[in-house]
C-alpha cells in the first residue's frame, strides 16, 4: 500500500483489527476459568492451598501462550500488510501484541472469577468487551469525547494497544515526508485520529499494559480468596416425606443411642424447612451387607515383631495405620482376632440393624427397573424428526421478540445520543437493520452449537466467525479497495465474494447508505472536499440505489441460517453410548 493519507486509514483498520483478535482470543478464559472454580474452591474449602497459590501458575502457565499467538500473529501479518521494514519496529509491535493478548486473558479470567457461573461471566464479558471497544480511541476518537468521559478513554487496556501501535508505525521514518500543513504525515494521520502523542508514548503503553495485567491478577487472586462459592442446587424433600422416612428408620438411627442424640433426631425430623424449594423426586437407598476387604500382608511386614498396638506416629496415613495394626500377623502376635472383637461389639449389631432396616421397601415403593438393557437410541425412531424439527422452530422463534426488543432499546438509547437525522424513514432503517443484524448473529450462534460434538468446539469457531466477518464487515478494508483495477483476477473474485456473503457487509452497508446515501451537506476529508452521499460511494461503494437488495438480503441471510440450524439438529447427532 502507498504511504498517504488514504492507505494510512487501511494501516490503522488494520491494527486495530490486530487488537480486536488478540483481545477478542481471551474469551475462552471465561468458560475455561469457571469450570476450574468448583474444584478449586472445593480443595480451598479444605485448607489445601491458598488462593495465590493457584493465581499464580495460572498465570504464568497463559505467557507462553500469549508469546505463541503474538509471534505468529506478527509474523504472518507484518511484513504481508506492508508496515514499516524496520525489524526494530517488528519487534516493538510483536511486544506489545503479547502485552495486549496477556492483558486480555488476565482480564477474563478476573472477570469469570467475580461472576463464577458461565451465563453470569459470559454476560459480563460482553459487557467488558463492549466498553474496552468503544474506549479504545479507534471507534470513537478521543477529541470525540464528552469531557466527563475521558477517563475511560485513559481506563480502556485497549487504549494503550492502540496507541502504542500507531505511534510505533506512523512515527517511522517512512511517513516522516512533511505535508504542506507543516508536519508530516505519520503527525497529520494520528492528529486526524485524536492519537497524537510522542514516541516515549510506547513505553508508557508497555507499562501501562503491565500494570493491567498485574491488577486483573491481583484481583483474580483477591476473588478467589474472599468471595463465596454460589455452589450448586441441591433436590431436597418435604418435611411430610422427611417425616415419614425418619420414622422409618429412627429405630435403626436413634436407638440405642443416648438421651442427647435420641432429642437431636427427634428434633431434625421435625424442624420445618422454610424458605426453599421442595421438587418431586423419588429417594433411592443403596446397602451393602458382608463386604469383605482384603489386602495381602507384605512380606516384610509379616517378619516383623511389634508388641502389642504399636500408637500412631506423627504425619502417618490414619489408613495406613489402620491396615498395619490390623493385619494378619499383627493378629498373631498379639494373640486376637479383631473380626470376632467386631462382630461381638454393640456397634456391629446397631450397624447390623441399620441395615436389615434400610434394605426393607418403604410401603408403596417398587424396585428400580429398566425395560431395556441399553438406551435407545432415540433418532430412530419415527417421531423424532418431526419433534427436533419442532424443538428448533420454538428455539428460533423465541428469538424474534427479544431480538425486537433489544433493536427497540438499542434506537431508543443511542439513535437520538449520537445525532442521527430524526427522519421515521431513516429511524426505521436503523431499526431494520440492527434487527436483522442480532438475529443473524443468535441464529449463527445456535447453528454452530447444531454443527459441533460441544461448546469448546463451537466457541473456537465463532471466534473464527466473529474475526471474519468483523474483517470482511467492509469498515476495516472498503469494499472498492478490494476490487481494484483488475477485477477478473482469481484472487479479486474471491475477496469480493466473501464480502458479500458476510452478514455485517450488508448490514453496515443498509445502515450508512440509509443514514448518509442522500445526504448532500459537503464534508473535507482526506484534503477533499465531497458531499457526503459521494463520499460513501467513492471510498465505501455504498450507492443510494442498491439499498432495497441490501435490505432484502439482510432479512434472507438469518432465515437462510435458520434453516441450515433446523437442517443439522435433525441430522447429526454426536450422542455416543
Amino acid at each position: 500500500m502507498a504511504v498517504d493519507a488514504i492507505h494510512a486509514n487501511y494501516y490503522m483498520g488494520a491494527l486495530f483489527y490486530a487488537l480486536i483478535i488478540l483481545v477478542v482470543d481471551g474469551i475462552p478464559e471465561l468458560r475455561m476459568t469457571v469450570s476450574r472454580l468448583a474444584v478449586f474452591n472445593k480443595q480451598r474449602e479444605l485448607c489445601f492451598y491458598p488462593a495465590w497459590a493457584y493465581a499464580i501458575p495460572a498465570a504464568i502457565l497463559k505467557v507462553p501462550l500469549s508469546f505463541l499467538e503474538a509471534f505468529v500473529w506478527t509474523a504472518l501479518t507484518y511484513y504481508v500488510i506492508g508496515y514499516s521494514p524496520e525489524v526494530s519496529r517488528f519487534s516493538r509491535q510483536f511486544l506489545l501484541l503479547f502485552l495486549v493478548h496477556l492483558t486480555s486473558t488476565s482480564m477474563y479470567r478476573f472477570t469469570a472469577s467475580v461472576f463464577q457461573t458461565v451465563v453470569a461471566s459470559t454476560l459480563a464479558g460482553s459487557l467488558v468487551l463492549l466498553i474496552v471497544l468503544l474506549f479504545g480511541g479507534f471507534l470513537i476518537k478521543k477529541p470525540s469525547m464528552p469531557a466527563w468521559l475521558e477517563w475511560g478513554f485513559w481506563l480502556s487496556p485497549l487504549t494503550y494497544g492502540e496507541i502504542g501501535l500507531t505511534v510505533n508505525e506512523f512515527l517511522a521514518p517512512r511517513w516522516g515526508k512533511v505535508s504542506s500543513a507543516n508536519a508530516t504525515i505519520g503527525q497529520q494521520i494520528l492528529e486526524s485520529r485524536g492519537l497524537n502523542f510522542h514516541g516515549y508514548f510506547y513505553w508508557i503503553s508497555v507499562a501501562a499494559l503491565i500494570g493491567f495485567t498485574v491488577l486483573f491478577n491481583a484481583g483474580f487472586t483477591l476473588a478467589l480468596t474472599f468471595l463465596k462459592y454460589p455452589g450448586k442446587t441441591r433436590a431436597i424433600i418435604s418435611s411430610e416425606k422427611y417425616n415419614q422416612l425418619q420414622g422409618k428408620i429412627d429405630g435403626g438411627i436413634c436407638a440405642g443411642k443416648n438421651k442427647s442424640t435420641t432429642s437431636a433426631c427427634s428434633k431434625s425430623s421435625t424442624e420445618p424447612d422454610k424458605g426453599r424449594l421442595v421438587l418431586p423426586f423419588v429417594p433411592l437407598t443403596l446397602t451393602f451387607k458382608d463386604v469383605q476387604y482384603y489386602v495381602d500382608t507384605p512380606l516384610e511386614m509379616r517378619k516383623r515383631s511389634i508388641p502389642g498396638v504399636p500408637k500412631i506416629e506423627d504425619k502417618c496415613n490414619p489408613a495406613t495405620w489402620m491396615l498395619e495394626v490390623t493385619s494378619r500377623s499383627a493378629e498373631a502376635e498379639l494373640g486376637v482376632d479383631f473380626a470376632q472383637i467386631y462382630r461381638q461389639s454393640t456397634l456391629y449389631k446397631e450397624n447390623k440393624q441399620l441395615v436389615e432396616q434400610l434394605s426393607s421397601p418403604i410401603p408403596g415403593s417398587k424396585d428400580l427397573h429398566y425395560p431395556r438393557r441399553f438406551p435407545q437410541n432415540a433418532r430412530k425412531t419415527n417421531k423424532q424428526p418431526a419433534r427436533l424439527v419442532q424443538y428448533a422452530w420454538c428455539n428460533l422463534l423465541v428469538e424474534v421478540p427479544y431480538s425486537f426488543a433489544l433493536s427497540v432499546i438499542y434506537v431508543i438509547i443511542t439513535y437520538p445520543m449520537i445525532g442521527y437525522s430524526l427522519s421515521a424513514y431513516k429511524i426505521f432503517w436503523s431499526f431494520y437493520g440492527m434487527f436483522c443484524t442480532l438475529l443473524c448473529f443468535n441464529y449463527l450462534g445456535m447453528l454452530l452449537i447444531s454443527v459441533t460434538p460441544n461448546a469448546q468446539v463451537a466457541i473456537i469457531l465463532c471466534s473464527i466467525a466473529y474475526a471474519t466477518m468483523n474483517f470482511f464487515s467492509g469498515f476495516i478494508v472498503p469494499k472498492k479497495d478490494r476490487y481494484t483495477a483488475s477485477p477478473t483476477s482469481y484472487s479479486n473474485v474471491v475477496w469480493i465474494w466473501l464480502y458479500y456473503i458476510c452478514p455485517t457487509s450488508w448490514a453496515l452497508e443498509g445502515m450508512f447508505t440509509s443514514q448518509y446515501g442522500d445526504l448532500d451537506k459537503e464534508i473535507s476529508v482526506f484534503g477533499e472536499t465531497k458531499t457526503a452521499s459521494a463520499f460513501i460511494e467513492d471510498y465505501f461503494g455504498y450507492r443510494q440505489n442498491f439499498l432495497g437488495v441490501a435490505g432484502l438480503v439482510l432479512i434472507t441471510i438469518p432465515i437462510v441460517v435458520a434453516s441450515l440450524f433446523t437442517y443439522f439438529i435433525g441430522k447429526l447427532n454426536f450422542q455416543r453410548r
